[in-house]
């Protein structure tokens, strides 16, 4: 019996395996610094709920 998986969980998935991917690549290089990591990494979560939410739900 194949199992039924919900889009949403499909794409879940995918979203925790590119920022986990991401967040391994930018704490490898985190000799630049917190704040250019740290900026990095608030950067690439801004793009993704860009990229999810609806542009009506932007301050």
């Amino acid at each position: 019996m194949s199992e039924n998986i919900h889009d949403l969980h499909t794409f879940m998935a995918q979203v925790t395996t590119e920022m986990a991917s991401e967040h391994e690549r930018i704490y490898a290089k985190s000799a630049g610094g917190p704040g250019t990591t740290g900026g990095e990494g608030e950067e690439n979560w801004a793009t993704l709920l860009r990229d999810w939410l609806p542009p009506s739900s932007e301050a």
